[in-house]
């Protein structure tokens, strides 16, 4: 009943809210399951670092962790950091020569052509000889800060504050979302990345024309970024930062709150929550409808169709509405004790 990769969720909750009086942070990156592995745990003790957490492969550092001070996770973020363009052929130029090692066969060499917005995507391969009428390349804006990740996950693991965490979220280029729980009581959240500043009136849910009155001004947008809020905690599921962010990536949904309903449901009702209740909360939202975005689609809905159903009523509609007015939301029969099963 419960599916193993549903995107990666977080929350963070503060002492008020909690038995111990202490700040529990919960962090469920979700990649499913692969061999070999996407993700292990490691730790670096040396160098003045002191973390624990999960490693990905490739990437200098501990992704999500935890020091003797603080803690975080990491879920991807929102923030729409590509577009295309639509360039003039003239403005292609050879960027670089790619050579491929090709199991069994000879390696290939390939050209790499790019405009000033980045790598040409179409028409593959570009021909030089027979240009078209237009290419479109791809513009991203984590361009020339990849590297700057590596620079964040050491400074994450060397803050000693909650300044010193978020200066750190300052240099990354990547869009993630952060939770953040420390020993002197704090609890964060940053939605980081660089998303573009675009010309006035373009919509970035379309093709940019490459004529230069669609540039990207070279600023970027703020962060969403909140500490210590007044309910006492910050949870989110791959979701928009704001309900107001009108530029999130076409996965997203355009709706009130996507699918971290279920889980501001859950947080914003309980207190004096255990470990254990912190910890399953991830298979309370699991066996809801929420890993196709929806959580508990009726939350959205019931007043409307009550109000209709109360316009022109009948045994059938009035029964209806009472069943759904009773369901919880959840997929599974038999309550939290059948859940994991």
């Amino acid at each position: 009943h419960i599916l193993p990769k549903m995107g990666s969720y977080a929350w963070t909750i503060s002492g008020d809210k909690t038995a111990s009086g202490n700040p529990i942070l919960y962090s469920g990156p979700q990649m499913g399951f692969s061999a070999p592995a996407v993700i292990c745990e490691g730790s670096v003790r040396g160098g003045g670092i002191e973390v624990s957490g999960m490693h990905v492969p490739g990437i200098p550092g501990i992704a999500i962790g935890r020091t003797p001070h603080h803690a975080w996770s990491m879920q991807v973020g929102h923030a729409h950091t590509a577009d295309f363009f639509i360039d003039p052929p003239q403005a292609v130029f050879l960027h670089r020569w790619e050579t491929i090692d090709a199991a069994g066969g000879e390696s290939v060499t390939v050209p790499i052509f790019h405009t000033s917005h980045g790598p040409v995507i179409n028409p593959l391969p570009f021909n030089p000889d027979d240009p078209p009428e237009f290419v479109v390349s791809w513009a991203y804006a984590n361009r020339n800060h990849e590297l700057g990740m590596a620079e964040v996950l050491i400074d994450f693991a060397r803050a000693e504050s909650i300044e010193d965490f978020d200066a750190a979220v300052e240099k990354g280029g990547c869009s993630q979302h952060t939770c953040y729980a420390d020993r002197d009581g704090n609890i964060a959240y940053w939605m980081g990345g660089w998303d573009p500043v675009r010309a006035e009136g373009v919509d970035p849910r379309f093709p940019q024309i490459g004529d230069g009155t669609q540039e990207w001004t070279g600023e970027r947008r703020p962060w969403a970024h909140s500490s210590n809020t007044a309910q006492g905690y910050y949870g989110g599921w791959n979701n928009k930062a704001q309900l107001d962010y009108g530029s999130a990536q076409n996965s997203q949904y355009y709706g009130p709150s996507h699918r971290a309903q279920v889980i501001d449901d859950y947080l914003s009702t309980h207190d004096n929550l255990t470990f254990e209740e912190v910890r399953d909360l991830a298979l309370d939202i699991a066996t809801t409808n929420s890993f196709m975005g929806g959580g508990n689609t009726w939350a959205f809905v019931a007043d409307d169709f009550t109000a209709a159903v109360a316009a022109d009523p009948t045994d059938d509609r009035n029964a209806a509405i009472a069943m759904l007015d009773a369901w919880d939301g959840h997929y599974v029969a038999g309550g939290p004790a059948a859940w994991r099963f």
